[in-house]
């Protein structure tokens, strides 16, 4: 008698620890909260960089003085990028996710070209919409719900 009770208890524990571990991924909101804390500590770590570079803030700088100022930021932003790819995935949000992660490369390179390429350095000072690789972080970093990101 006391063998298919047992059994039962059995089976539904196991359910319930088999179910219990099967989605251990954090939410969408701690998840973004997650990376908007990396943001808000890039936007600090920036403000550091524009006043290492000796980048003005009262004018616009000299293709120099962003050549200057992305070789400063460039590793920092880097950083950024793989912290924010370190944090656990919430279920359901793999494209955004992924697209994020693609336009965050895209505007590491960006920076990193612009520390290198005086070219690339003017087309960023002269460009009235931006470089295309901002326009699509910040439509990445809207789909992925962290608009915050975006400042």
């Amino acid at each position: 008698m006391h063998k298919p009770t047992a059994l039962v208890l059995s089976v539904i524990v196991g359910t319930s620890t088999v179910a219990g571990c099967a989605d251990d991924k954090p939410s969408a909101s701690d998840w973004a909260a997650k990376a908007v804390a990396i943001c808000t500590r890039l936007a600090s770590d920036r403000e550091a960089a524009i006043a290492a570079s000796g980048m003005p803030t009262d004018s616009a700088p000299t293709v120099e003085e962003l050549m200057a100022f992305s070789a400063a930021f460039g590793p920092t932003f880097t950083l950024a990028v793989s912290d924010i790819k370190a944090i656990d995935r919430p279920s359901g949000m793999d494209a955004e996710i992924d697209e994020l992660f693609l336009a965050l490369d895209g505007g590491a390179a960006r920076i990193a070209r612009g520390a290198t390429d005086a070219a690339v350095a003017e087309e960023d000072l002269n460009s009235q919409d931006g470089a295309p690789e901002w326009a699509r972080l910040e439509a990445a970093n809207l789909a992925a719900g962290v608009a915050e990101c975006n400042g």
